[in-house]
């Protein structure tokens, strides 16, 4: 006999498993209906053979073209972040870390790890030669970024702290654009939104499946509905047929009326106006994810109202660390600022400057082939490599080339973008505009079990918040 446990285990996974079966059954459903009340029954039956082949042809590649990237969609499940590309620095000191309280003239080495200056000296010395001439990388090299790409380094920051992001539910290095979904409760590469009509995750690993399934599904719909559209249109408009004049007539007659006024009108105006209503919401959600995918964005990059902050140079990174959380509190120049220390303005500000800082954005054309045909894809040098990109986009069964190395961790930029940003965060998460230099922090007093910064009694200059609206009223920072 199966335990409570099973049981509702059981229950739990069919309920998440409903809206797939749900999305099968409005597939199949409208199919079985249309190849029967407009294909057969009516395109059929009058004769026309060469409407009736083309209608087959379209109508079942639109929906196996449909279910292909359904599956796709559904199947292909998220891909964890791989941790040997974690920088050295990506995981958060404790309190009691030795490391934690640092020399303000001393930048940690595993600050220093980030610079590419160190990392292409490095190579030299961590570089082994083989017998055969060809050059081995050494057990450091999987420490540093790489020397050529500047691209294969993290860009982006944690709010709350300025550093490297991290999750502490998995307790890993989350890469730019991740995010940790609760229901797959793990975290997803490029994660745009979860789906629960796939019950999976969209991302990095399901894109175009998802882009190409809502396209067809509402390609599909509308073909549908417009197709039944026309034989409404048709049987309203085509005169009854010719019944023989004799004793059976009446009864003849009161049969067809029955059967083809009574029932099929309904039946074809059901199939259309389905057709079309699943066709413009599909069709919304299809339009939608192109722009996304022509902007390099995510649905979570694009609801997001606040820019993610960029991160800096080591040293400020270490200056970061060494004022901590009083440094953010009192708001010190040169300390982080994480969302709940800005003001109303701030956030406004960063609010307004998000809608035009896109740090993804490296064309729609090399946008568009990251996702449809792979970041490890080039551009077409030719026509003939133009219409094989194409057929590999639009075919759901044709996987994405991806990149060799960090497929999913690290995504091309726009440099002046980037710069952008990163002058926005220096500005609004430090206190820093360009040229300004970081505050002297105060000394660290050991306070019984914990570090602080400054005197205790210094308490009463200290932020006040307003809860309602959550203005800063201080007593010597200006806001």
């Amino acid at each position: 006999m199966l335990s409570r446990e099973a049981v509702s285990e059981c229950a739990q996974r069919i309920a998440k498993r409903f809206p797939v079966y749900f999305v099968w059954f409005l597939l199949g459903g409208p199919w079985l209906m249309f190849l029967y009340f407009i294909s057969i029954d009516r395109v059929l039956e009058r004769g026309d053979i060469v409407h009736f082949l083309i209608q087959i042809i379209i109508f079942h590649s639109l929906l196996l073209l449909a279910g292909i990237a359904y599956v796709g969609a559904v199947t292909r499940r998220p891909l964890r972040p791989d941790v040997t590309l974690a920088p050295p620095d990506a995981r958060p000191l404790r309190p009691d870390d030795p490391q934690r309280h640092i020399d303000p003239d001393d930048i940690p080495l595993r600050l220093l790890r980030d610079s590419p200056r160190l990392a292409e000296g490095s190579s030299h010395h961590h570089h082994r030669h083989t017998p055969d001439g060809e050059g081995e990388e050494g057990e450091g090299d999987r420490l540093l970024p790489k020397p050529d790409d500047e691209a294969h380094t993290p860009l982006m920051a944690k709010n709350a702290t300025g550093g490297p992001r991290w999750c502490r539910k998995c307790d890993a290095w989350k890469p730019d654009r991740c995010h940790h979904c609760r229901s797959c409760r793990q975290c997803v590469l490029k994660m745009d939104h979860h789906c629960p009509w796939l019950d999976n995750c969209v991302g990095y690993h399901n894109q175009k499946s998802f882009v190409l399934f809502t396209t067809y599904a509402c390609l599909f719909a509308l073909y549908g509905g417009l197709e039944a559209a026309h034989e409404t249109f048709r049987f309203f408009n085509d005169p009854p047929p010719d019944i023989t004049p004799g004793p059976n007539a009446a009864q003849e007659w009161d049969d067809w009326e029955e059967l083809h006024v009574a029932f099929k009108p309904v039946a074809l105006l059901l199939i259309s106006i389905m057709g079309v209503i699943f066709g413009l919401a599909l069709g919304g959600l299809a339009g939608y994810h192109w722009f996304l995918v022509l902007n390099n964005r995510t649905t979570l990059e694009d609801m997001n109202r606040l820019p993610p902050a960029v991160l800096l140079d080591p040293g400020t990174r270490a200056r970061l660390e060494e004022l901590g959380e009083r440094g953010s509190r009192r708001r010190t120049p040169g300390a982080w600022r994480p969302d709940h220390i800005l003001t109303r303005n701030e956030r406004i500000k960063l609010r307004d400057e998000a809608r035009s800082i896109n740090v993804y954005n490296v064309g729609w054309r090399a946008n568009l082939r990251s996702v449809m045909v792979g970041d490890g894809a080039v551009p077409s040098g030719s026509w003939r490599e133009l219409a094989q990109n194409i057929m590999t986009g639009a075919n759901p069964l044709a996987a994405p080339r991806r990149k060799r190395y960090g497929p999913g961790h690290f995504f091309p930029h726009d440099p002046a973008m980037l710069e952008n940003l990163r002058n926005l965060t220096r500005e609004m998460r430090v206190g820093l505009s360009e040229g300004d230099q970081e505050a002297e922090p105060e000394p660290e007093v050991y306070t019984g079990g914990e570090w602080t910064l400054g005197d205790e009694s210094s308490d009463s200059e200290q932020t006040v918040y307003d809860e309602s609206y959550g203005d800063r009223q201080r007593g010597r920072f200006d806001v």
